[in-house]
């Protein structure tokens, strides 16, 4: 139930930072926040995730669950910073 919840969530927020951008007339100052919350959140809950959850069962691990989940955070971090890329030149392309 976790990996669903945290797909649809994720997407739901990324549509929606992109039409707060593009779309939608906002004030310069929700923008501003938007940029902030994008590039300081996902940050704090990668860091949080790992350790409340993953720290306590690194060691349980095999080599092979653990090269995963490094793959997995890899790509969520290039995702995370493509986006943040996207989002960055949309608001200064924008003035």
């Amino acid at each position: 139930m976790r990996k669903p919840a945290t797909i649809i969530f994720g997407v739901v927020c990324v549509v929606f930072a992109f039409l707060s951008f593009c779309v939608a007339p906002t004030p310069d100052s929700h923008k501003k926040l938007a940029i902030a919350a994008w590039f300081l959140l996902p940050p704090l809950y990668f860091w949080l995730e790992f350790y409340l959850y993953w720290d306590r069962r690194w060691e349980s691990l095999g080599t092979s669950e653990r090269e995963k989940f490094k793959m997995y955070q890899e790509l969520s971090r290039n995702l995370w910073a493509a986006i943040g890329a996207a989002l960055a030149v949309a608001y200064f392309s924008g003035k």
